[in-house]
């Protein structure tokens, strides 16, 4: 089925081009070891995060949180109205920092350098807004306790976009040298 488009010139009348407009096929299976490498980086962190010991960084960030909200802290746990609010491993943004990674090192180009640097940057920004994230948490949970839960669905959603922003913004000079089939 040929498709017509109208082509205007301010000097001449306007006319029929005939282009053949076709569906540009991906090869999917450029994706595959793009896939696997983002779900081995992203699982190995994910399953090794929790195993480490971040006391000190866990505490820290407690303390940090409760003297910002103005809550009682004891180790790692927040008391919001006397209910505990608990910053493990999982919660102090190197998840976010993990998944980012995963992103960066399954991609062929840039070259690594550029990419330790980007995690890095990109990284401190996940970390700083993962805190507030922390502080948003805490102001719920003063307001009403029971929206905690819900709250930290929601703001690990958000999370989630800032991680692809963090990456376009990071990439976007890479995207525009290359298509993204180039980089996968």
């Amino acid at each position: 089925m040929k498709k017509y488009a109208r082509i205007h010139h301010p000097h001449h009348k306007e006319k029929q081009a005939d282009i053949n407009i076709k569906p540009k096929k991906v090869d999917y299976k450029k994706f595959i070891p793009f896939v696997a490498k983002f779900f081995a980086i992203s699982l190995a962190g994910t399953i090794i995060l929790p195993l480490l010991d971040l006391n000190f960084l866990t505490n820290s960030i407690a303390k940090f949180v409760a003297y910002l909200s103005g809550v009682s802290v004891q180790g790692n746990t927040l008391l919001v109205n006397s209910n505990p609010l608990i910053i493990t491993n999982m919660c102090i943004g190197l998840e976010s920092v993990i998944l980012l990674g995963a992103i960066i090192f399954s991609l062929k180009k840039p070259e690594f350098s550029k990419k330790i640097y980007s995690l890095a940057l990109a990284g401190a920004f996940l970390i700083i807004a993962n805190m507030l994230r922390i502080l948003a948490i805490v102001g719920i949970a003063k307001i009403d306790y029971t929206l905690v839960d819900i709250s930290h669905t929601i703001s690990w959603f958000f999370t989630t976009a800032v991680i692809f922003a963090a990456w376009y913004v990071m990439s976007k000079k890479e995207l525009e040298k290359n298509k993204l089939e180039e980089l996968i």
